[in-house]
């Protein structure tokens, strides 16, 4: 592979570059969202606050609620479906269902906890499972 970049280009430096846009273009077609997501939610016993940190590769935020403000937490999610055509012409279905954190406050009103939607399933069922335990382990 070397090789071929080598005799393309007449030197190391114009190789190395084009190697690294190849990868960076790459990076930036393929899910990077998903792949570098983190969500850490802690609780401050003595404010009686949710404190959620989000970031990923391009963003990150904090969100505080307080815990007596909180009715339920729960996940929402859509559902995305297209065809990938190929070089050959075949398509290929891909099916993607996207999630998302809602805080339902006591008011009725509903807050979206993540501000950006992934496939991570998991991890945000986590999260949802933690702010439920800390309102009802709270209230005993």
């Amino acid at each position: 592979m070397m090789a071929i970049l080598l005799s393309f280009f007449s030197n190391w430096a114009s190789a190395f570059f084009c190697l690294f846009i190849g990868v960076f273009i790459s990076l930036l077609i393929s899910d990077i969202d998903n792949c570098h997501e983190v969500l850490t939610c802690s609780f401050n016993s003595s404010r009686r606050r949710i404190i959620l940190h989000q970031r990923n590769l391009f963003s990150h935020g904090v969100i505080e609620l307080p815990l007596d403000e909180i009715d339920t937490a729960l996940i929402q999610s859509r559902h995305s479906s297209f065809n990938l055509k190929t070089k050959i012409g075949k398509n290929i279905p891909i099916d993607n269902q996207f999630y998302w954190i809602v805080i339902i406050l006591n008011s009725g009103k509903s807050l979206r906890l993540t501000y950006y939607e992934t496939t991570l399933f998991s991890c945000k069922q986590q999260i949802v499972d933690y702010i439920i335990y800390l309102k009802y382990s709270s209230i005993i």
